[in-house]
């Protein structure tokens, strides 16, 4: 049986690719207990020529090529063509520890339904998604609120993912904002490795660096979703109050990236979010969290003008 399933993520990193694949193909485990899958999302550099050098010489690697879709189709194309107990989901332009499969292998006898475990950002010396070790049910670590949104540093049982139905969003930038909450809220046992096994590449280039219109329209769609899970699914008080936090931290970056631009996309913006201000009764968490519940329940056609105040009036 293969016990995991690595799919890479592929969107013009052909300079990546090799070290990314090298570190996935280089594990210090039995070849025969996990196979890789690169999804090449339409890449228009050289990353498929890369993959398909690396799979002509290691069977392990499957390739998948397809037209431009974005991160979440190619995640849940990847995950469909997987033969693994288990999926890691691996940025292209990151690499994972030497014994990364060995160690999450030997998570894997609690039966858990995720694997959590710690990431470092280059040239950064604090670890990333410190959470506390030992096996825990995905609420407790949702209503911490201490877990990363970053899917990469999850591993997942391919069963728990079909059961509880979680896909991620196709077409959504902010993608694991949205699918991390709810997927922590499902999990009922996750087991939490204290070892740094996923290194994350800080991208100068990186989408998420610049401000872009759709990441902000995109991070309302987060917050409508993570509302609407709430509503249907969450019951427990101290978790509805965690998606209140993670609806209200969207919305805050939403308005902070179109802040980056003129009038007319503010005003625009604006109009969006009047029709989504049923949001604003959702949020909470941080003390200023609620007050901006207020003041935008109370100037709902006015809210990038009200976020603007709040920050001192700096754009």
């Amino acid at each position: 049986m293969m016990h995991l399933s690595i799919i890479i993520t592929v969107y013009n990193k052909e300079a990546f690719l090799p070290k990314c694949l090298a570190s996935c193909l280089g594990q210090e485990a039995p070849s025969d207990s996990y196979e890789v899958i690169a999804v090449n999302d339409g890449s228009t550099d050289g990353s498929l020529a890369v993959l398909r050098q690396f799979a002509a010489e290691d069977a392990r690697l499957r390739v998948i090529d397809q037209p431009n879709a974005g991160l979440s189709e190619a995640r849940n194309n990847g995950a469909a063509a997987a033969k693994g107990a288990c999926l890691w989901f691996v940025d292209a332009d990151d690499h994972i520890a030497p014994d990364a499969v060995k160690t999450l292998l030997a998570q894997l006898s609690a039966q858990p339904d995720v694997v959590a475990f710690r990431a470092r950002t280059e040239g950064v010396a604090e670890d990333r998604n410190l959470l506390p070790e030992g096996l825990r049910s995905g609420r407790e670590l949702l209503c911490g609120n201490r877990f990363e949104d970053c899917v990469p540093f999850y591993l997942f049982r391919s069963d728990f993912l079909r059961e509880r139905q979680l896909r991620f969003y196709p077409g959504l930038c902010h993608e694991d904002a949205e699918f991390t909450p709810r997927m922590l809220y499902e999990a009922e046992r996750v087991a939490v490795c204290g070892k740094v096994l996923y290194h994350v590449f800080s991208d100068p280039r990186s989408l998420g660096r610049f401000p872009v219109v759709k990441r902000a329209y995109d991070l309302v769609t987060v917050a409508e979703s993570l509302a609407a899970f709430r509503r249907q699914r969450v019951t427990e008080p101290e978790a509805a109050e965690v998606f209140s936090f993670r609806i209200a931290k969207a919305l805050n970056n939403a308005l902070s990236i179109i802040c980056f631009f003129d009038g007319k996309e503010r005003k625009a913006f604006n109009g969006y979010l009047y029709k989504h201000r049923h949001l604003f009764r959702e949020m909470g968490g941080l003390a200023k969290y609620r007050l901006e519940r207020a003041l935008f329940r109370l100037f709902p056609k006015h809210v990038v003008e009200v976020y603007v105040c709040m920050k001192g009036g700096r754009k």
